[in-house]
């Protein structure tokens, strides 16, 4: 769940050998749907924005709807056992369901469940390091008709059923699975057999003779999924190698990568895709009065095999090459106070060879002054410049950013503000207001604003408060 939004309550207990992790709230808020038309019946047409409604309120048994979002509920734990410095070994449980009476107008609410388990060994004061977890998830699309009943599965399963299946054996198989998920026809994975939802990740790192080598391997079956990162990559395995070497006590670091991945692991496509991408990058620390820099370079090249002359799949052809070059500055100065600045340009070309022909090119420039004038007051400015052009469509824009933070009372309060408006053909104007404050030794409060205005829309904001204690 790192990274994931949600509104409640998250902490952690470290106490060395014995460790829990735990969130629970909502992930998504509720947003009501809008009734557009009702129909009879014999006049209801098919469309999935089509849903039984109240005849007694509405009139009519069904209609046409905007339909809306269900509050979503989840709640993860992680209990662990080692203090994570040579050892740990960890537990996930995540189960996340919709609320299916938050709304009116809504369909097809969801659960999902994801168990999982991951270890941590190391060795030498960690220059050998040895990480895995895998993770199982079950994944329900439409809730609303509740579990398989007794006579469901009589009527499904057996000799005179759809299936020859013993029917003891389902409702067995019903009420443990019940017990942690709604168990009907939309519940997956359909063929576990296959492992298509189980998700895998095993990496090994060796830090010596200036060299940090890591090399992991992925597994990512098409049916996994997890409310609690609904936008993982799935369908995939391969393998990924990073060296980053240090020169020159330390002053130069070179880094070399190669990752070779593969889809369609279930066979669910017309061909599997090849995903090879070769990475390098060159990063100079003179310690001197002169900037450091970091060059960089990243070629992707993806195929399956597909050409655009097969009659069959033309559609499906996949074949790409992706070169992106990477420059980036950074220097602290004194010019009447403490600044740190970086300046970087991107340039990224992708030539498509299937039917779409979807062509790119992305140039991007960005500055940032970050100034220091007192103890207590620093300043931020920041412009990032980006333009690009998709099958010849171009998009362009610029972004300013101007920010401060104040610290007083000690250092117990921080307040930070930052204003970022966007022109261009990307326009937008944000504001984000942060206030911190040390109540005591353990006990942080925050309080967080943030505002989102596009001309001629809506203006959205996001607020939220989040205490921290720690002990």
């Amino acid at each position: 769940m790192d990274g994931k939004r949600i509104r409640g309550f998250s902490g952690f207990l470290n106490l060395g050998f014995i460790n829990v992790t735990a969130a629970v709230g909502e992930s998504d808020r509720k947003i009501e749907g809008a009734l557009l038309q009702t129909y009879t019946k014999d006049q209801v047409p098919l469309g999935s924005d089509i849903i039984p409604i109240s005849a007694a309120k509405y009139g009519k048994p069904f209609g046409k709807v905007n339909l809306g979002t269900f509050q979503r509920d989840i709640f993860a734990l992680r209990p662990s056992f080692g203090s994570g410095e040579n050892f740990q070994l960890g537990f996930t449980y995540l189960h996340s369901k919709d609320k299916t009476g938050s709304i009116e107008f809504g369909s097809r609410p969801q659960e999902n469940v994801v168990l999982g388990s991951d270890i941590k060994i190391a060795f030498d004061e960690q220059n050998v390091l040895f990480t895995t977890q895998v993770a199982f998830s079950m994944f329900n699309k439409d809730i609303s008709t509740g579990n398989l009943t007794d006579a469901q599965i009589d009527s499904i399963f057996g000799p005179n059923g759809l299936y020859d299946i013993d029917p003891d054996q389902v409702k067995t198989i019903r009420d443990i699975l019940g017990k942690f998920i709604t168990v009907n026809q939309y519940i997956g994975p359909l063929n576990p057999q296959e492992f298509a939802s189980i998700a895998g990740e095993a990496a090994l790192s060796l830090n010596y003779l200036n060299n940090n080598l890591r090399a992991s391997y992925i597994y990512r079956g098409n049916d996994y999924f997890s409310f609690g990162q609904s936008y993982v990559r799935t369908d995939l395995k391969g393998i990924n190698i990073v060296d980053r070497i240090r020169m020159f006590d330390n002053k130069v670091f070179l880094s070399l990568g190669y990752e070779s991945l593969e889809d369609n692991l279930q066979k669910t496509k017309p061909a599997t895709t090849k995903y090879n991408t070769l990475s390098a990058s060159l990063s100079i620390f003179p310690r001197a009065d002169f900037p450091n820099i970091t060059i960089g370079f990243n070629k992707s090249d993806n195929k399956n095999g597909l050409k655009t002359t097969d009659p069959v799949n033309r559609n499906f052809v996949v074949d790409d090459i992706t070169n992106r070059f990477i420059l980036q500055l950074s220097y602290d100065f004194v010019a009447m106070v403490k600044h740190t600045s970086s300046l970087s340009f991107t340039t990224q070309n992708r030539e498509d060879n299937s039917l779409s022909n979807s062509d790119a090119t992305y140039n991007a420039a960005g500055f940032t002054l970050n100034s220091y004038w007192t103890s207590q007051i620093s300043s931020l400015f920041q412009i990032l410049y980006s333009s690009s052009e998709i099958a010849t469509i171009p998009f362009d824009y610029l972004t300013l950013s101007l920010g401060g933070r104040y610290r007083l009372l000690d250092n117990k309060l921080h307040l930070s503000a930052t204003l970022s408006p966007s022109f261009g053909d990307f326009k937008r104007q944000t504001f984000e207001f942060i206030a911190d404050y040390n109540v005591i030794a353990n006990l942080n409060l925050a309080f967080q604003a943030r505002v989102f205005k596009i001309p001629g829309r809506d203006t959205n904001s996001i607020i939220g408060f989040v205490t921290r204690l720690n002990f």
